[in-house]
């Protein structure tokens, strides 16, 4: 909501074009704008209006997005720069004109005049108290306009909170509450007790939950049954992280009242149950914490977290989020503490959720800062000394891995497992040295161990592509190339595919598996594999003999052989066909020992085919182009 156009200086042709047709006030200087008609108002009042639908106010267009999306529409200072800056240079005088205040000016120049140290000080106790002085409009009003100066600030402030404004508010109420003379009874009026109150309403919207507290204690000393206050007060004391202190005093309010016939509001039982409802679940989350059931803590925190944003709920939700691995998670959280002002305990849980994610360097600057801040901090000293470990032992490992010393690299990858305790299963850290535990492993052949390294790293980060490959590589070397294969078949389906080396290692396995599945063609012949061609026809016409059909008869004769000798025989034939046309042939032959299958070797050759036949069609199409 703007201000009364009755405050309005300039001409009605001057100020019609900024005039809000929902509040019908000047519009305030968070206006908005429809960007397809162009038509202005107060963005609070457009906001509450686009609630009930999205067309404009003034001529009714559709303002919705695409599909009904967001709305069209943006601040006036973005969209529509010269008539921001028009409104800015709107002249207007001051709400308390009425009472004595002869300032007029800017637009834009309103709030600060309200709020300055210096724009009221002719309507001090004193200065009403004096005689009235000739000396012009800006002599003082006579005693008591302080307080209808006071309720025009007051309307002002009531205006800028409805807005959602509350720092300008706050600033209005209190410069209305310095109007008044400084006398032990003001705390008495009534006025000022609702100033003092609106303004804890506005401490509590900007976060100054302390001042708030102040407030409200103070209008609770005159009013003991002011029931938004103790709800505000419960509120800041809440956010403060002070729960017991919270339920003890509005519960003694809900106590005091119950002594009445009418008893406390629902409001304020609703606020009781809230605050000891905060509390018991802190309460049960530190438990679970303290347990090290971080899933449990987990879940109490999360909860709380969405009823309030106290720095211990914040901090004790991080330190939930860290003891199950969730590093860039407790990151988020320390942040939201860091933002308002930096806290030891944050940084400390920042630091480690940094060594979480393998960056000792930086996570140690973070310690550093932590117990520069608070040297006694007993959890720092301890991340401290634990990082600095695991980053020595992690680097002997690695340059002893760099230097082919892989038992050695093994040993020290064992040690550093148990440098960092706990090291949560989910966590980047956790990833990396099981990983790398597992490289050197292989490089040892040691597959048992380097397969168990790998499902433990997998257990807590099942994308670790590094652990993926080295797992079946593991399962290569022992020989298990279909469980590799079958391992890799539903990562494939899932995400591998996206992923060259995790592609590669599919194409690898289904390999594996084809050849270890194929004919072994030179011990059907009988024959080295360093064989000559001469060598295999020749062994092919004793073979053929052997396996040749017509020499296998069914029936159960002398001689005779059974259905499935025959079958056995028939198949060995056609495989000796098989083998030597592959084994005759010097590029199928190549391709065989290579560990290709018979299917992968014929798509090779027609493959190679094609691409000489369109090598041949260039090059007698150049011929022809050349000659013509």
């Amino acid at each position: 909501m703007g201000l009364d156009l009755k405050f309005c200086l300039s001409p009605e042709s001057h100020i019609g074009e900024f005039t809000c047709l929902i509040c019908c006030s000047l519009l305030d200087l968070e206006c908005a704008v429809t960007e397809p008609c162009s038509h202005a108002f107060c963005g609070s009042c457009l906001a509450k209006w686009l609630k009930k639908g999205h067309r404009c106010p003034t001529c009714n267009e559709d303002i919705g997005g695409v599909g009904g999306g967001k709305p069209k529409v943006g601040p006036m200072n973005a969209l529509e720069r010269l008539a921001f800056r028009v409104l800015r240079r709107v002249k207007v005088k001051c709400p308390g004109a009425d009472f004595g205040c002869s300032w007029t000016g800017d637009y834009a120049d309103l709030q600060q005049h309200m709020v300055g140290a210096k724009g009221h000080e002719a309507l001090s106790l004193d200065a009403a108290a004096s005689p009235a002085s000739s000396s012009g409009p800006s002599s003082a009003p006579p005693s008591g306009n302080y307080k209808q100066l006071a309720a025009a600030f007051k309307e002002r402030g009531g205006e800028k909170f409805s807005g959602g404004h509350y720092a300008d508010a706050g600033a209005l109420y209190t410069s209305a509450l310095d109007l008044f003379p400084p006398r032990a009874a003001r705390e008495s009026d009534g006025l000022y007790v609702s100033l003092l109150a609106n303004r804890a309403a506005c401490e509590l919207m900007v976060g100054d939950h302390r001042a708030c507290v102040e407030d409200c204690e103070k209008v609770l000393e005159v009013d003991p049954h002011h029931h938004k206050a103790a709800i505000r007060r419960g509120k800041a004391l809440t956010e403060l992280g002070d729960f017991e202190v919270a339920c003890t005093k509005i519960e003694a309010l809900v106590a005091a009242a119950s002594l009445n016939d009418n008893g406390a509001p629902p409001a304020v039982l609703n606020e009781a149950a809230r605050c000891r409802g905060i509390q018991k679940r802190y309460a049960s989350g530190r438990e679970a914490l303290a347990a090290h059931e971080y899933e449990r803590a987990r879940a109490a925190f999360g909860m709380l977290l969405s009823e309030t944003n106290a720095i211990c709920v914040v901090l004790a939700a991080a330190r939930a989020e860290l003891g199950l691995g969730y590093s860039d998670k407790a990151l988020r959280l320390t942040l939201r503490v860091n933002r308002s002002g930096v806290n030891a305990e944050a940084l400390e849980i920042s630091a480690r959720a940094t060594a979480l994610n393998a960056d000792f360097d930086r996570a140690m600057d973070l310690f550093r800062e932590a117990a520069r801040l608070d040297p006694d901090l007993e959890s720092n000293k301890i991340g401290i000394r634990q990082t600095r470990t695991c980053r020595q032992v992690l680097k002997d490992a690695r340059d002893a891995a760099f230097k082919r010393d892989f038992a050695k690299a093994s040993e020290l990858y064992e040690v550093a497992k148990s440098s960092y305790q706990p090291i949560p299963t989910r966590s980047p850290l956790h990833a990396v040295m099981f990983s790398e535990s597992a490289a050197t492993k292989l490089r040892l052949k040691d597959f048992e161990g380097c397969l168990k390294d790998c499902q433990i790293c997998l257990y807590g980060k099942d994308d670790c592509v590094e652990a993926w490959l080295y797992k079946t590589q593991a399962l290569h070397g022992l020989g298990r190339h279909d469980e590799a294969l079958a391992e890799l078949e539903p990562l494939m389906h899932a995400w591998g595919a996206g992923n060259e080396q995790i592609r590669g290692a599919y194409e690898k396995a289904t390999f594996e598996v084809k050849k270890r599945n194929r004919a072994d063609y030179y011990a059907l012949f009988g024959l080295p594999t360093v064989c000559s061609e001469m060598e295999i026809k020749k062994q092919y016409k004793v073979k053929a003999l052997e396996w040749h059909p017509d020499k296998w008869r069914i029936g159960t004769g002398e001689g005779e052989c059974t259905e499935a000798e025959f079958k056995h025989a028939e198949s060995q034939f056609k495989l000796l066909g098989e083998g030597l046309e592959i084994l005759t042939d010097a590029f199928k032959r190549q391709l065989y020992d290579e560990g290709y299958d018979k299917q992968s070797i014929e798509e090779r050759v027609q493959a190679a085919q094609r691409a000489a036949h369109r090598q041949n069609n260039h090059y007698h199409g150049g011929g022809g182009g050349g000659s013509g």
